[in-house]
């Protein structure tokens, strides 16, 4: 199947873009993860704290971990960047908190006038037999109502 030069132009530019993903990943691993005796015996634990002090490096991520338990690794990130991280994700639970109760708002007033049923019309609806009853209510004590 042959490519349009469209579809060949996406596909080229898609590749450019993986190359430079794959060259920022190296880049990062080459120059923000150390193990932790190359943290503590270069001092490079210093400079990256001294590095968070200048407005270039208070962004910068670091991982340190230990090179014989790959799983014992943390993160050291400048406390205003990282501040600054949860303020923003504090906006943005408000944001969708509130965005949620305007929908639930707006979903009530739609259903506003839409005529109620009683329980009885609503279990008639849900074609629920005898037997679907007995079952709800013989296990009614294992449902948990907040």
């Amino acid at each position: 199947m042959e490519l349009t030069s469209e579809q060949a132009r996406r596909q080229e530019g898609h590749k450019i873009n993986q190359t430079a993903s794959t060259l920022g990943n190296i880049d990062f691993f080459m120059n923000n993860v150390m193990n932790i005796s190359e943290a503590t015996r270069k001092n490079k634990l210093a400079l990256v704290l001294e590095e968070f002090s200048t407005e270039d490096g208070e962004e910068n991520v670091y991982i340190i971990q230990n090179s014989k338990k790959k799983e014992a690794a943390g993160v050291v990130t400048s406390l205003r960047h990282y501040r600054a991280k949860e303020e923003r994700l504090k906006e943005l639970q408000d944001e969708l908190l509130r965005l949620s109760e305007e929908n639930l708002m707006l979903k009530a007033k739609e259903r506003e006038h839409q005529p109620s049923l009683s329980f009885a019309e609503a279990v008639q609806n849900m074609q629920l037999d005898e037997e679907d009853l007995k079952d709800i209510f013989d296990h009614a004590d294992e449902v948990n109502i907040d």
